[in-house]
């Protein structure tokens, strides 16, 4: 018996829905323990969050990358710098899903969707939507440098050739803003349009074998949101149903279409004469429900494909004397075991 695939379709991205028994067992409530790692359960739960829900009211995209100017605090004042601006933001009413992250030289740094009502920043006054959305963004960033400047000194500089004030060597500093390009590189903004799946689909990006590096150990969560009562669940715009068969012919094609292309520099040995070469296949979708941030449209042509190459009641062949023919395995390997296909005469003939 076959059962039933499901393809939900969002506004950003699609829900495959491939179906799985999972025993649940007896589950008890436990203390809950030190976030040791990004587990595959809560990339999920961030996963769905952000494809599910939509903010309520008439906002800004932005798409926010927070970095911390300077040396590398501790992870105290990692966890008081953040949990500071977040006291902030929610006061001013910013809907945010946030990911920590960190950084090559060890620092951490945030991945962030804002939505962002202009009004609320020009307060209430009617501007163009141009000028609106440099206003958020200005608004942004001045709130992140005030919190940076809020974590005070910086003393016992141990890299001076690297942190530097006005191109001079220091050996401490007031406060954080001070550093050579502290303004510049502190907040990365972008406006985004109301379907951001591509932001979406970086914030969940690191969840592979080569990015396992840039994933925070020891500051605590590794994502949430602020002002969540702000978003709404909203449900799919279109689902389509599909076999057995036609979802495993989607899903190949879908794999394959997702697996990235990689740079590589092994032109001389011939292993990759144009300087690519395919990265990991994608292996999820398989069982139970996977989120994809892909476009929608080029998910449906996919699953129509499929739909089309494997119709669910397949005409039978018929031959021009009328006699119907049924294989259950392919002509060449009929002949190999020495069977021939069953004849069953229709009574086209008298």
């Amino acid at each position: 018996m076959q059962s039933t695939k499901r393809i939900e379709f969002f506004a950003e991205g699609v829900k495959l829905k491939a179906g799985g028994n999972y025993a649940s067992g007896n589950h008890e409530r436990a203390k809950r323990g030190a976030i040791k790692g990004w587990s595959s359960a809560s990339r999920r739960r961030m996963r769905e969050f952000m494809l599910c829900h939509r903010p309520n009211a008439e906002t800004v995209a932005i798409g926010a990358t927070l970095t911390i100017a300077g040396p590398s605090p501790d992870v105290a004042e990692v966890r008081d710098l953040w949990k500071n601006w977040c006291r902030a933001a929610q006061k001013r009413g910013w809907v945010i899903v946030w990911r920590l992250e960190v950084q090559q030289r060890g620092a951490a740094h945030w991945h962030c969707i804002m939505y962002v009502d202009i009004e609320q920043v020009t307060r209430g006054g009617k501007v163009p939507q141009r000028l609106g959305e440099e206003l958020v963004k200005l608004d942004i960033q001045k709130s992140w440098e005030k919190a940076l400047r809020e974590m005070g000194p910086v003393e016992g500089i141990t890299d001076p050739k690297r942190y530097r004030v006005m191109g001079r060597k220091v050996a401490s500093v007031d406060h954080r803003m001070c550093f050579d390009g502290a303004d510049k590189y502190a907040t990365d903004l972008q406006v985004k349009p109301t379907a951001c799946g591509s932001w979406m689909r970086y914030l969940q990006d690191h969840a592979t074998k080569s990015k396992q590096e840039q994933i925070a150990e020891g500051f605590g969560r590794h994502w949430g949101k602020i002002n969540a009562k702000k978003l709404d669940r909203v449900d799919a715009e279109e689902a389509m149903d599909m076999t057995d068969v036609q979802y495993a012919v989607f899903l190949r094609a879908y794999q394959r279409l997702c697996t990235p292309q990689l740079k590589d520099k092994r032109v001389e040995a011939k292993r990759c004469p144009f300087g690519r070469r395919l990265g990991r296949r994608i292996k999820r979708g398989t069982r139970g429900d996977s989120i994809w941030f892909s476009n929608p449209e080029t998910v449906k042509k996919l699953a129509l494909y499929a739909k089309a190459a494997k119709p669910e009641n397949p005409a039978p062949e018929m031959d021009p004397q009328g006699a119907l023919f049924i294989r259950r395995m392919p002509a060449d390997r009929m002949a190999r075991k020495g069977l021939t296909p069953i004849e069953i005469n229709t009574g086209s003939e008298a």
